[in-house]
Protein backbone atom coordinates (compact mmCIF):
# COMPACT_ATOMS: atom_id res chain seq x y z
CA UNK A 1 0.00 0.00 0.00
CA UNK A 2 1.23 3.55 -0.86
CA UNK A 3 1.43 6.63 1.40
CA UNK A 4 -1.34 7.80 -0.30
CA UNK A 5 -3.43 4.72 -0.04
CA UNK A 6 -2.41 4.67 3.72
CA UNK A 7 -3.56 8.71 4.03
CA UNK A 8 -6.49 7.76 2.24
CA UNK A 9 -7.64 4.94 4.43
CA UNK A 10 -7.07 6.79 7.86
CA UNK A 11 -9.36 9.76 6.54
CA UNK A 12 -11.99 7.57 5.55
CA UNK A 13 -12.04 5.86 9.18
CA UNK A 14 -11.35 8.66 11.41
CA UNK A 15 -14.83 10.06 13.32
CA UNK A 16 -17.09 12.46 12.04
CA UNK A 17 -17.88 14.75 14.97
CA UNK A 18 -21.43 16.26 13.89
CA UNK A 19 -22.13 19.80 14.90
CA UNK A 20 -24.32 20.13 17.83
CA UNK A 21 -28.13 21.35 17.04
CA UNK A 22 -27.99 23.56 19.81
CA UNK A 23 -24.39 24.33 19.67
CA UNK A 24 -24.64 28.14 18.76
CA UNK A 25 -27.22 28.40 22.27
CA UNK A 26 -24.06 27.23 24.66
CA UNK A 27 -22.14 29.85 23.03
CA UNK A 28 -24.59 32.30 23.39
CA UNK A 29 -24.92 30.82 27.25
CA UNK A 30 -21.36 30.42 27.73
CA UNK A 31 -21.32 34.53 26.87
CA UNK A 32 -24.03 35.83 28.50
CA UNK A 33 -22.12 34.28 31.51
CA UNK A 34 -19.27 36.19 31.17
CA UNK A 35 -21.69 39.09 30.68
CA UNK A 36 -23.22 38.59 33.73
CA UNK A 37 -19.85 38.23 35.96
CA UNK A 38 -18.47 41.40 34.87
CA UNK A 39 -21.42 43.43 35.11
CA UNK A 40 -21.25 41.57 38.78
CA UNK A 41 -17.57 42.56 39.11
CA UNK A 42 -18.16 45.92 38.39
CA UNK A 43 -21.00 46.87 40.49
CA UNK A 44 -18.72 45.62 43.41
CA UNK A 45 -15.86 47.10 42.41
CA UNK A 46 -18.51 50.95 41.84
CA UNK A 47 -19.51 50.15 45.79
CA UNK A 48 -16.10 50.06 46.96
CA UNK A 49 -15.09 53.24 45.15
CA UNK A 50 -18.35 54.58 46.33
CA UNK A 51 -17.65 53.73 50.58
CA UNK A 52 -13.41 55.00 49.91
CA UNK A 53 -14.74 58.30 48.39
CA UNK A 54 -17.51 58.64 51.40
CA UNK A 55 -14.73 57.56 53.65
CA UNK A 56 -12.46 60.26 52.39
CA UNK A 57 -14.95 62.93 52.58
CA UNK A 58 -15.85 61.63 56.22
CA UNK A 59 -12.69 61.88 57.52
CA UNK A 60 -11.31 65.03 55.24
CA UNK A 61 -8.42 62.88 54.06
CA UNK A 62 -7.09 65.91 51.69
CA UNK A 63 -6.18 67.66 55.32
CA UNK A 64 -3.75 64.24 55.40
CA UNK A 65 -1.64 63.81 52.92
CA UNK A 66 -0.77 60.22 53.67
CA UNK A 67 -4.07 59.44 54.28
CA UNK A 68 -5.50 61.51 50.79
CA UNK A 69 -1.98 59.41 49.07
CA UNK A 70 -3.32 55.71 50.67
CA UNK A 71 -7.01 56.52 49.46
CA UNK A 72 -6.42 58.03 45.93
CA UNK A 73 -4.12 54.76 45.44
CA UNK A 74 -6.94 52.47 46.42
CA UNK A 75 -9.74 54.31 44.49
CA UNK A 76 -7.58 54.53 41.82
CA UNK A 77 -6.63 51.19 41.14
CA UNK A 78 -10.33 50.31 41.54
CA UNK A 79 -11.41 52.49 38.94
CA UNK A 80 -9.14 51.69 36.65
CA UNK A 81 -10.07 48.00 37.18
CA UNK A 82 -13.82 49.33 36.67
CA UNK A 83 -12.73 51.13 33.78
CA UNK A 84 -10.76 47.49 32.14
CA UNK A 85 -13.75 45.56 32.63
CA UNK A 86 -16.13 47.99 30.90
CA UNK A 87 -13.52 48.15 27.69
CA UNK A 88 -13.72 44.11 28.09
CA UNK A 89 -17.59 44.03 28.38
CA UNK A 90 -18.06 46.48 25.42
CA UNK A 91 -15.58 43.92 23.64
CA UNK A 92 -17.40 40.57 24.33
CA UNK A 93 -20.47 42.29 23.66
CA UNK A 94 -19.27 43.44 20.14
CA UNK A 95 -17.74 39.53 19.11
CA UNK A 96 -20.17 38.63 16.11
CA UNK A 97 -21.71 35.25 17.37
CA UNK A 98 -23.58 34.72 13.73
CA UNK A 99 -20.00 35.43 11.79
CA UNK A 100 -18.76 32.50 9.84
CA UNK A 101 -16.75 30.07 12.61
CA UNK A 102 -13.53 31.44 11.44
CA UNK A 103 -14.14 34.63 11.66
CA UNK A 104 -15.64 34.40 15.07
CA UNK A 105 -12.96 31.72 16.68
CA UNK A 106 -10.17 34.29 15.60
CA UNK A 107 -11.93 37.20 17.46
CA UNK A 108 -12.94 34.88 20.36
CA UNK A 109 -8.70 34.51 20.31
CA UNK A 110 -8.21 37.68 20.28
CA UNK A 111 -10.37 38.32 23.05
CA UNK A 112 -9.07 35.52 25.31
CA UNK A 113 -5.25 36.78 24.66
CA UNK A 114 -6.79 40.22 26.22
CA UNK A 115 -8.87 38.65 28.78
CA UNK A 116 -5.33 37.10 29.79
CA UNK A 117 -3.39 40.00 29.99
CA UNK A 118 -5.49 41.85 32.28
CA UNK A 119 -5.73 38.95 34.24
CA UNK A 120 -2.40 38.51 34.61
CA UNK A 121 -0.93 41.67 34.28
CA UNK A 122 -2.97 44.20 35.43
CA UNK A 123 -5.03 42.88 38.19
CA UNK A 124 -1.34 41.51 40.31
CA UNK A 125 -0.79 45.21 39.67
CA UNK A 126 -3.81 46.72 40.71
CA UNK A 127 -3.88 44.63 43.35
CA UNK A 128 -0.31 45.49 44.63
CA UNK A 129 -1.40 49.25 44.26
CA UNK A 130 -4.38 48.38 46.15
CA UNK A 131 -2.73 46.91 48.97
CA UNK A 132 -0.30 49.67 48.96
CA UNK A 133 -2.67 52.15 49.57
CA UNK A 134 -3.85 50.34 52.40
CA UNK A 135 -0.89 50.25 54.30
CA UNK A 136 -0.40 54.12 53.83
CA UNK A 137 -3.80 54.37 55.73
CA UNK A 138 -2.43 52.24 58.55
CA UNK A 139 -0.96 54.98 60.46
CA UNK A 140 -3.95 57.46 60.35
CA UNK A 141 -5.93 53.98 61.33
CA UNK A 142 -3.58 53.20 64.41
CA UNK A 143 -4.00 57.16 65.34
CA UNK A 144 -7.22 57.47 65.20
CA UNK A 145 -9.17 53.95 66.32
CA UNK A 146 -9.40 52.38 69.45
CA UNK A 147 -6.30 49.76 69.69
CA UNK A 148 -8.32 46.93 69.76
CA UNK A 149 -10.29 47.87 66.08
CA UNK A 150 -6.83 48.74 64.76
CA UNK A 151 -5.59 45.14 65.59
CA UNK A 152 -8.63 43.54 64.23
CA UNK A 153 -8.32 45.72 61.01
CA UNK A 154 -4.40 44.75 60.87
CA UNK A 155 -5.22 40.96 61.42
CA UNK A 156 -8.04 41.11 59.44
CA UNK A 157 -7.17 42.87 56.18
CA UNK A 158 -4.25 40.05 55.20
CA UNK A 159 -6.94 37.12 55.75
CA UNK A 160 -9.40 38.91 53.53
CA UNK A 161 -6.99 39.67 50.84
CA UNK A 162 -5.48 35.80 51.01
CA UNK A 163 -9.53 35.01 50.77
CA UNK A 164 -10.09 37.42 48.18
CA UNK A 165 -7.34 36.50 46.16
CA UNK A 166 -8.22 32.79 46.25
CA UNK A 167 -11.60 34.30 45.17
CA UNK A 168 -10.40 36.14 42.26
CA UNK A 169 -7.79 33.08 41.12
CA UNK A 170 -10.86 30.95 40.83
CA UNK A 171 -12.77 33.34 39.33
CA UNK A 172 -9.82 33.72 36.87
CA UNK A 173 -9.37 30.16 36.05
CA UNK A 174 -13.19 29.97 35.49
CA UNK A 175 -13.21 32.46 33.27
CA UNK A 176 -10.02 31.55 31.14
CA UNK A 177 -11.37 28.24 30.84
CA UNK A 178 -14.93 29.25 29.25
CA UNK A 179 -12.99 31.14 27.05
CA UNK A 180 -10.73 28.50 26.28
CA UNK A 181 -13.96 26.74 25.19
CA UNK A 182 -15.28 29.04 23.13
CA UNK A 183 -12.25 29.50 21.22
CA UNK A 184 -12.40 25.43 20.13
Amino acid sequence: MTAFEELKTQWAEQDIIATPSEGHKAILKKVNSIKKKQKLTNGILTTTVIILVAFFIYIAAYNQSMTAIGLALMITALVIRILIELISTKKIRSLEIAAEASAYKKSVTLYYQQRKKIHFIWTPILIVVYILGFVLLLPSFKENLSPGFFLYITISFPIIMTVLSTFIYKKISFELNLLQQLKQ
